[in-house]
């Protein structure tokens, strides 16, 4: 019972953050078209970021959604909510998704076909008819958009193609980039986080591939041993779907399918540079460990467990001081940022990229 209602509480939190994206995104975009303004799509909703960013944190989050209306115990008018959400949820997604978390969604899709021993057809179907109610609503609501000049059109498809071989040509500069840069520091890397501030031919800050930042920035060994745990994690991961002795639920599946969306799609986009990436893949990890790992009989009687306790509480204590600290050091640079930064998202990121540290 308590784990179900742990289990509950995450799913709802994931659900409510969601549904409060789609209210925000719903009434401001509402109340624009009524004041006559124009709706930009380049840094809309979300405030702090574009919908680039929007598109990495959907591509954890996006299949975890329907969750709620697929648990056991809810009402009739419940699920029509959650189901209500989620399509609107996808609709954004067709409004704005990019290239990777297309085709993270598609590799993710593969996995549990190819992978789940049951299950599997009742999680697709239950995805598929979300998608396709978020379908629905992306057509009605761009037919309206055509009919009414004055109002910013839906970029759908042209947000994928729009940036067309350009976007391509400046992750292929990137990655060459990162590449000198492991040659050039292949012990200890440039410095976590500071990609941005060595000299090379583009604006992004990072580039924009997780293995590559990690190798880049971190060196050579602790870049491999990363990339390494993150590969265990998700053979882990792919292997509970095919060796489970139980019937394989919708929940652990979804698990799964969103952690392989996610990282397909850090591979185009570096996404676990964002903080809300980071959250949702800590949340995902833990998530799958905790339903798939049993823990030692008497773990918490052990003479090591305090010990690893309070290893684990003087780490996060510690990462809390080291981010509080930085976030104090950034304030003053912040209030300096020059007038012509001020429409790029993050700011930082921007004023860092030109060495104004």
């Amino acid at each position: 019972m308590h784990e179900f209602v742990e289990r509950m509480a995450v799913v709802i939190a994931i659900f409510a953050g969601a549904a409060l994206c789609v209210l925000k995104f719903w009434v401001t975009y509402v109340l624009y078209a009524l004041e006559g303004k124009f709706f930009s799509w380049s840094s809309p909703f979300l405030i702090f970021a574009n919908v680039r960013f929007f598109s990495q944190y959907q591509s954890y989050a996006l299949l975890l959604v329907i969750l709620p209306g697929l648990m056991p115990g809810s009402s009739k008018s419940a699920r029509a909510l959650f189901f209500f959400v989620a399509a609107n949820f996808w609709a954004l997604h067709w409004m704005v998704g990019t290239r990777a978390a297309w085709l993270g969604l598609i590799v993710a899709s593969a996995v549990v076909l190819m992978f789940a021993r049951h299950g599997r057809m009742i999680w697709l179907r239950g995805q598929i008819l979300v998608a396709l109610a978020g379908a629905a609503i992306f057509l009605a609501h761009s037919h309206i958009v055509a009919s009414q000049p004055g109002i910013a059109p839906v970029p759908g498809i042209n947000s994928i193609v729009g940036r067309d071989q350009g976007s391509i040509n400046e992750r292929l500069e990137l990655a060459k980039s990162a590449l000198s840069f492991v040659k050039e520091h292949p012990l200890l890397g440039v410095g976590p986080g500071q990609f941005g501030l060595q000299p090379y031919s583009t604006h992004a800050a990072h580039p924009h591939d997780l293995p590559l930042q990690l190798l880049s920035e971190y060196g050579v060994p602790a870049g491999l041993a990363g990339i390494a745990l993150v590969l265990i994690l998700v053979a882990h991961a792919v292997r509970s779907l095919r060796t489970s002795s139980t019937q394989t639920t919708t929940l652990d599946i979804s698990l799964v399918a969103a952690l392989t969306m996610g990282l397909t799609d850090s591979l185009f986009s570096g996404n676990l540079i964002m903080p809300h990436s980071q959250m949702l893949f800590a949340v995902l990890t833990g998530w799958i460990l905790g339903r798939t790992v049993r823990a030692p009989s008497g773990l918490y009687k052990a003479s090591g467990f305090k010990t690893l306790r309070f290893a684990i509480v003087s780490m996060a204590v510690l990462a809390v001081a080291v981010t509080s600290i930085l976030g104090l050091e950034y304030f003053p640079l912040a209030r300096e940022i020059p007038p012509w930064l001020v429409t790029w998202n993050p700011h930082f990121w921007q004023y860092g990229r030109f060495s104004a540290w």
